[in-house]
């Protein structure tokens, strides 16, 4: 098991705008490529940004683990460059 937070790549720091949904964004490209991820958004008060749980079975085989690891990082890869264009185009405005 392994949880991701994922924060703004301006500063390293910073949660990420809960407008670019980014955590509910991995979810959903995670699940394009057949693996189920559970995140979480922003919450009000401040405390929690965008973070994934990726908790593969316990009974996954080391090949099913490198093809699940695969996708979640190709997941997190594109959902980065969207961000970064996203956040890049405001910096523009």
């Amino acid at each position: 098991m392994i949880g991701i937070e994922y924060v703004d790549p301006r500063d390293a720091v910073s949660f990420l705008p809960p407008d670019l949904r980014t955590a509910g964004r991995i979810d959903a490209v995670a699940f394009d490529r057949g693996l189920v991820t559970l995140s979480t958004m922003p919450t009000r008060d401040g405390f929690a940004g965008d973070q994934t749980l990726f908790a593969p079975p316990f009974t996954s085989t080391e090949d099913e683990l490198d093809e699940m690891v695969e996708r979640f990082a190709g997941a997190v890869r594109q959902v980065a460059n969207e961000v970064e264009a996203r956040l890049a185009a405001v910096a523009v405005s």
